[in-house]
């Protein structure tokens, strides 16, 4: 290993680990095991006298406050990966931990507290861009934790609890356009949920710890048209009947589905309100007779099915 030294305005020289070394001014740091080789330290010049080893170690410690800072780790290619800094060397306890790609610029930093990160931690992309801010308290993630993107837009924002995620939360894209809104409880979703997309679709869902359960309301855009459709879930799935309307509001199409799958009265309606076809689904195929109908009324064609395969049909035109 290696160890540097740092005085104030001294020259900084490397320095074999595993030896004792003196000081000027009466103070000695002991490094297990000792070598032979014995080095004194002036204020502007360290003399060295044994040979490197292959880790490196980095004390710095400065002759005010004995703040000391230690290299644990390095990359392959010789540049620092970890680094803890003390803010007093004699109290192991409080420490800065500061870790480093392999092009030297950041990837976090953070302080620990009695062997627990505490307080804010950062992060870095390779770039050297910040991506994520959050809190700590005895290892666990409290309060606000903040993401963003490479090019400084803000991603999202989820508050924590005792590393659970509890209360509200949002997320946008890299065009800073909100793309997801609710709140969680106990890491899961809880309440109202809205999705958005950058063509303009949104969607609005109620959960129930982490589970679809409750309405549902989704506006849907598509080549200058717009439509929309109400339904419900019920345990994630689902259940009841669901409407769709076109961009008038206009009834167009209703079903009922039972635990997710298509049971029950399927109809489809015309732009003046009229039944277009009615017809029964069972687990989502046809049954029975399905009657087609025009504009005003008028019953135009019949269709018997069994099992979901068209086993006859009459036209009334």
């Amino acid at each position: 290993m290696y160890l540097q030294w740092r005085g104030l305005g001294a020259e900084t020289k490397s320095l074999g680990f595993f030896a004792n070394f003196t000081i000027e001014k009466k103070k000695t740091v002991l490094l297990w095991p000792p070598l032979k080789d014995t080095l004194t330290v002036s204020d502007n010049y360290l003399a060295v006298t044994n040979k490197v080893n292959l880790l490196v170690l980095l004390l710095i410690i400065s002759s005010c406050n004995n703040k000391c800072d230690f290299v644990s780790e390095i990359h392959k290619n010789g540049n620092n990966k970890l680094v803890i800094e003390y803010p007093d060397c004699n109290n192991k306890n409080t420490y800065k931990l500061t870790k480093y790609f392999e092009n030297g610029t950041i990837e976090y930093e953070g302080n620990i507290k009695n062997n627990k990160k505490n307080g804010i931690f950062k992060k870095w992309s390779r770039q050297g861009k910040l991506v994520e801010k959050f809190d700590m308290q005895n290892d666990k993630r409290n309060g606000l934790t903040e993401c963003w993107y490479e090019n400084g837009v803000k991603k999202s924002e989820t508050y924590f609890i005792n590393d659970s995620k509890q209360g509200p939360y949002q997320a946008w894209n890299n065009n800073s356009k909100l793309i997801l809104k609710g709140e969680f409880n106990a890491n899961d979703r809880n309440g109202e949920w809205k999705i958005y997309n950058d063509n303009g679709n949104w969607k609005r869902d109620f959960y129930k710890n982490g589970i679809l359960d409750g309405y549902s309301f989704e506006y849907i855009v598509k080549e200058n048209d717009t439509s929309y459709i109400v339904g419900q879930y019920k345990s994630g799935k689902e259940n009841g009947l669901w409407k769709w309307f076109d961009n008038d509001s206009i009834l167009t199409e209703t079903l009922y589905y039972e635990h997710g799958v298509e049971n029950g009265e399927h109809i489809l309606f015309h732009k003046n309100g009229e039944i277009g076809s009615k017809g029964i689904l069972v687990n989502g195929k046809p049954e029975g007779t399905f009657n087609m109908y025009d504009s005003i009324g008028n019953k135009t064609k019949m269709m018997v099915f069994e099992n979901g395969i068209l086993v006859n049909e009459k036209n009334y035109r």
